[in-house]
């Protein structure tokens, strides 16, 4: 199930909403969509709500390859670091997993930021998101793609499995059949892209 509702508002933003997905137990890749309401990174609280279970996880990936683990505990995330509530921002397009219990009906909220969404990435691997509440398409104008080659590759999570995909000749091709595909990344989806030779980047054309 997937419900959204952009709401316009005087803020910054000039729009806010929300996207409310159900997760599997386990875990989901999700990304950060929304900013706060003043248009700037906010505490997960701020842009992430579900009905989460005690001992919860969010586990936020970082540029290292690393990721920064957080625990819910009465109604708050709290740092597995230093197991005080965190205060940590996050900006638009941070990527992280969700690791519940049980299927959890989990909503990211906030405003809706003006303008496009860049990524500049690295080689290998890396956990990536397309930073605009919105469903994107792999194939068509809404992603301008830079530095991608041959066979790089991308995969999307679906319950516990991938689905993957190769690029090839400016394109995304299914890993099982080989057509171009007309599949899109669901809206609050992160995925996995991983480059082979040279470092990738995006553009994701926004909602306003």
């Amino acid at each position: 199930p997937h419900q959204n509702a952009p709401l316009f508002a005087a803020v910054e933003s000039d729009v806010v909403g929300y996207s409310t997905t159900t997760s599997t137990a386990g875990f989901n890749m999700y990304a950060v969509v929304f900013s706060g309401l003043d248009g700037k990174p906010a505490k997960i609280s701020d842009v992430v709500s579900g009905d989460f279970q005690e001992n919860d996880e969010i586990q936020i990936f970082s540029e290292s390859g690393a990721y920064d683990t957080y625990f819910y505990s009465e109604g708050k995330w709290f740092s597995g670091l230093t197991f005080e509530e965190s205060t940590n921002l996050l900006p638009v397009g941070t990527s992280f997993w969700v690791k519940t219990a049980a299927p959890t009906q989990i909503t990211l909220k906030g405003a809706v930021l003006e303008g496009d969404y860049s990524y500049m990435g690295r080689l290998g691997y890396q956990m990536v998101s397309f930073g605009v509440p919105k469903e994107v398409p792999l194939n068509g104008d809404s992603v301008v793609w830079e530095n991608l080659t041959n066979n790089d590759e991308l995969q999307i999570r679906n319950g516990e499995s991938y689905k993957t995909y190769f690029y090839n000749d400016g394109a995304w091709y299914d890993g099982v059949d080989f057509s171009r595909t007309t599949d899109k990344v669901p809206i609050g989806a992160s995925v996995w892209l991983r480059a082979q030779n040279a470092a990738p980047s995006f553009v994701v054309k926004g909602l306003n």
